[in-house]
């Protein structure tokens, strides 16, 4: 507890609630200990006594419980109601890598994954549909459909580069599989960056570390995949940026 919070204490509300309880404590011994006067004689019973005092302890413990409870009941609720706003402050005036940091991926917008290609299929089947818009990287499953690699547009590009000027006849080129592509980048380190350029991603994780992990590898996708491991949706960092514009 710092010295701010040490002098929040220290305030009229709370050292009223100390008094009347320090009056209340004072009263309840009066009452028990001191004599009743005139009528505390021998005349009188026991029971009597104990009666009357038992009467003036309900009416002194009636009065004060309610004084007390409401002393009490508003400098505790000032304090909470301080905390609060104290807190809604500080969330307030959070840093954008603490905000994302509490955002997970699930409230982040989300496209979905409309097409995969898996290592046995010809580059003819799809080569001309990478020219859409969303279409710039390749999702790469297996049988069951379970992801296995992403690769860039350009690894296609590359490779049917390489091997047009290789010699090879165009339509054996578009024979050529998704596995050809991937054995020729894995053979040459210049263009194995356009492999493996996506991030794993659960819509239960931080859409800071999301971001973080996509910095630490240099690549601008996530991957969101099923509990069986088929891709369903993806965000790029675009979408983590502009998700971080829109935040209250």
């Amino acid at each position: 507890m710092n010295q701010n919070e040490k002098r929040q204490w220290a305030t009229p509300e709370f050292w009223l609630v100390v008094i009347m309880l320090g009056a209340l404590t004072l009263l309840v011994y009066i009452v028990l200990h001191v004599g009743v006067g005139a009528a505390d004689s021998a005349d009188l019973r026991a029971s009597d006594i104990l009666e009357y005092r038992k009467s003036i302890l309900t009416i002194i413990i009636t009065a004060f419980g309610a004084w007390v409870g409401a002393g009490a009941a508003y400098f505790f609720g000032r304090e909470n109601l301080r905390v609060a706003a104290e807190s809604l402050l500080a969330m307030r005036n959070q840093s954008p890598a603490e905000r994302l940091r509490h955002l997970p991926i699930r409230n982040i917008p989300q496209r979905a994954i409309n097409w995969t290609v898996k290592t046995s299929d010809a580059i003819g089947s799809f080569y001309k549909t990478l020219n859409k818009r969303d279409r710039w990287f390749i999702p790469v499953v297996d049988d069951n459909g379970c992801l296995e690699d992403v690769l860039h547009e350009d690894a296609v590009w590359r490779f049917i580069d390489n091997q047009g000027t290789g010699g090879v006849i165009y339509a054996d080129l578009l024979k050529k599989t998704v596995a050809d592509v991937i054995s020729f980048i894995q053979k040459n380190a210049e263009f194995k960056d356009l492999s493996h350029i996506y991030v794993p991603v659960k819509l239960d994780d931080s859409t800071g570390d999301v971001h973080s992990q996509m910095s630490s590898k240099d690549v601008y996708i996530g991957i969101i995949s099923d509990e069986k491991g088929k891709p369903t949706n993806f965000v790029t960092t675009a979408d983590i940026r502009i998700a971080l514009l829109q935040l209250p």
